[in-house]
């Protein structure tokens, strides 16, 4: 039996919206303030390569692992893959407030890739659910929506962490009451979208995710307008 499909009036689709707002919001405000912290905390010469680097952290992991996650959201119920992804941005934010309450830059690196990691198996789920979702006639003006949430979450993520930094005056581990509450109301959020199949259960997944890498950017290298546009 099909999932039942519907517009994006929807309660099932608001869920999605709602849940890429919060993880956007989280995302960001998570990233710029730990950015922010370790700032304050080191010498000025190093702040720049540490910026650095915690950039590094949370985008790698987008290029690594997203056409491995492509198959999975193929193999398993989208909903329930949000469900779980959501629930672990949970169990994140909670451990986040042991690297920051000791104020440890390496675990603050840590939980910066692991977020990012996060966002790389969120990001093609949340995607491929919505034809799943939504009737066909619904399909542009749902992708609109999912990219408006996606920009008004990276706002106001942005103007989040300024805004926590100031607020706890130092004491960084409180910004963690922040993080973990928009967490768990993207887990609410995404409990609303509607139950949806697997698309290709019995199909073998190949958890190499090299072996995805270097097939993704040969099939794309196939395409050579897309290639230059992504290497420009």
């Amino acid at each position: 039996m099909g999932t039942e499909r519907t517009g994006t009036r929807g309660a099932g689709f608001a869920g999605l919206l709602a849940a890429q707002l919060l993880g956007a919001l989280n995302d960001n405000a998570f990233k710029i303030s730990v950015t922010l912290m370790a700032a304050a905390l080191l010498p000025l010469d190093r702040v720049a390569q540490t910026i650095a680097l915690a950039g590094f952290c949370f985008i790698s992991p987008l290029v690594v692992f997203s056409g491995f996650t492509g198959a999975l959201a193929d193999k398993f119920s989208k909903k329930k893959l949000l469900v779980a992804l959501k629930l672990a941005e949970i169990l994140l934010m909670l451990a986040s407030f042991i690297p920051i309450y000791y104020r440890n830059l390496p675990g603050v690196m840590i939980l910066l890739f692991l977020m990012g990691t996060h966002s790389a198996l969120f990001g093609p789920v949340k995607l491929a659910i919505i034809p799943e979702i939504l009737e066909d006639k619904d399909l542009s003006r749902g992708n609109g929506l999912m990219s408006l949430m996606s920009f008004s979450g990276l706002i106001l993520g942005t103007v989040s962490a300024g805004a926590i930094i100031a607020a706890v005056k130092g004491r960084y581990h409180l910004a963690v009451i922040f993080f973990t509450a928009i967490a768990a109301l993207g887990f609410v959020a995404s409990l609303f979208v509607q139950d949806t199949e697997a698309a290709g259960p019995r199909e073998r997944t190949d958890f190499n995710i090299f072996a995805k890498l270097a097939s993704a950017i040969r099939e794309v290298q196939a395409h050579l307008t897309i290639y230059r546009a992504l290497m420009a």
